[in-house]
């Protein structure tokens, strides 16, 4: 029961520290408290010693002590004077919001998004005339995993999997300095509706969920206050259609269909107690193995080989490693057929930091939530493009990697495609600006977001 009291006492702090406002901490600390009662399933069920739910238990109260202590001592970096969502007053992280009809810098920046989006739709597109739609495959489960198929360095694939968010996230950034415009709100919809069609036939149950992340992640970085019960009832039906859809696409793999239990039970039980498993797994292999490498540096070496096409040599990522002990596999001769593929797992933060560092985890954990508060209130006090686009994707990017225990092809694979993107929309900015002249000025150079001709502000970043 130590979990759940763990838990409740986490949310109080929450709750409270963040002064009845809902952030983006609150979607990661829900991932990390059902994996939590996972741990303790696992031990109810004897798969797992209760030293383990403790050791998780700790590590929950590491992650949100060090997060509200960073609220409380940086409250001049995390604070900002936010508008109530619940009064739907737009408010976003720039001042001078233009009406995009009566300003040609707005134009511009419109067809700067366009442009941008359509090479990384371009990219998308691709990547599925080569590899198919997974969710028609005969064998979803393997073939949702081909992301290299497109070649290119794998760049259709990354694309498909984050340039669609990363470039979610620049429209609705740039969106926010023009709320009346019309075109740009549409742009931002086509794309949302592009990241939702490609999770539907990318092959992946959770997928969709990860959407819903995504848009409560992003919402939740702007300047307005988010009460518990207006988040609640804004997103509760996506997360239930998402989880309709996660059951659905469930039923076509292979893994499922072979269970003797119902749908339902396979999902619920992967949500927790397989959503623990890999991390016991982690957690035992730390006892049994004689650690000489952290994973985090081991694993940027294998995945930068494997990206410039170097040989494996035998070596494999640490969530293979875990996968291959939790499901009994040799690693050697591991490839894509039915019959050797292997799967990789998401052990979680705090069971690849224990691998590492063992009890040091603890503060590891602290540090993570530190910086989790330090990045959204970066997210939130950012007066330029560039900082509220590199903080917003941030947030992404921590999420991600927590959940899953990756710090190394997590965060690359990120910031490779939000690198792309930025140096796309600077090119399109050099192009346009060019044909766009407002009088005798020309607008939206480079890299820089337009300022109004009503504002007397400068264009640069902070």
């Amino acid at each position: 029961m130590i979990i759940y009291l763990v838990i409740a006492t986490c949310l109080l702090l929450l709750y409270v520290g963040c002064v009845r406002q809902v952030t983006p901490f609150w979607v990661t600390f829900a991932f990390l408290a059902v994996v939590g009662i996972g741990f303790e399933r696992l031990s109810a069920e004897g798969f797992a010693p209760y030293e383990d739910v403790v050791l998780d238990a700790i590590s929950l109260a590491s992650i949100v002590i060090g997060y509200v202590a960073a609220r409380v001592v940086f409250r001049s970096v995390v604070r900002t004077e936010p508008t109530l969502v619940d009064k739907g007053t737009p408010f976003g992280p720039f001042p001078d919001g233009i009406d995009v009809g009566e300003d040609i810098q707005g134009r511009l920046e419109f067809r700067r998004l366009l442009a941008v989006s359509a090479v990384i739709s371009g990219f998308v597109v691709f990547h599925f005339v080569e590899v198919g739609l997974p969710i028609f495959s005969s064998d979803v489960e393997i073939v949702r995993w081909n992301f290299a198929a497109g070649g290119i360095f794998g760049l259709p694939g990354r694309a498909y999997l984050y340039g669609l968010p990363v470039m979610y996230v620049l429209c609705e950034l740039v969106r926010r300095q023009y709320p009346a415009s019309r075109q740009m709100k549409y742009l931002s919809w086509f794309i949302l509706a592009e990241l939702v069609i490609t999770r539907i036939v990318g092959g992946f149950k959770g997928q969709l969920l990860d959407v819903v992340i995504y848009l409560v992640l992003i919402r939740l970085s702007d300047r307005r206050i988010w009460r518990l019960s207006t988040t609640i009832k804004k997103y509760l039906v996506p997360v239930a259609l998402a989880l309709v859809f996660a059951a659905f696409v469930a039923t076509l793999y292979q893994s499922v269909n072979n269970s003797n239990e119902p749908t339902y039970q396979v999902i619920g039980n992967r949500v927790t107690t397989g959503a623990a498993l890999p991390g016991e797994t982690a957690l035992s292999m730390r006892r049994s193995n004689n650690v000489t490498h952290l994973t985090v540096f081991s694993d940027l070496d294998i995945y930068t080989k494997s990206l410039l096409g170097a040989p494996p040599n035998d070596r494999y990522l640490f969530i293979k490693q875990v996968s291959a002990t939790l499901n009994h596999r040799s690693l050697s001769g591991s490839g894509n057929s039915p019959q050797n593929f292997i799967v990789p797992t998401t052990p979680g933060a705090f069971p690849v930091l224990y691998y590492d560092f063992g009890k040091w985890a603890m503060l590891a954990m602290f540090l993570l939530g530190a910086c989790y508060a330090l990045i959204e209130g970066w997210a939130l006090n950012a007066k330029g493009l560039l900082g509220a686009f590199i903080a917003t994707v941030g947030i992404l990017i921590l999420q991600e990697s927590i959940t899953k225990g990756d710090f190394a092809t997590v965060p690359i694979n990120w910031l490779a495609i939000t690198f792309l993107v930025w140096i796309l929309w600077g090119i399109s900015g050099f192009i346009l600006s060019d044909r766009m002249i407002d009088g005798r000025q020309k607008v939206g150079h480079g890299f820089a977001l337009p300022i109004s001709s009503r504002s007397h502000t400068n264009g640069s970043f902070s």
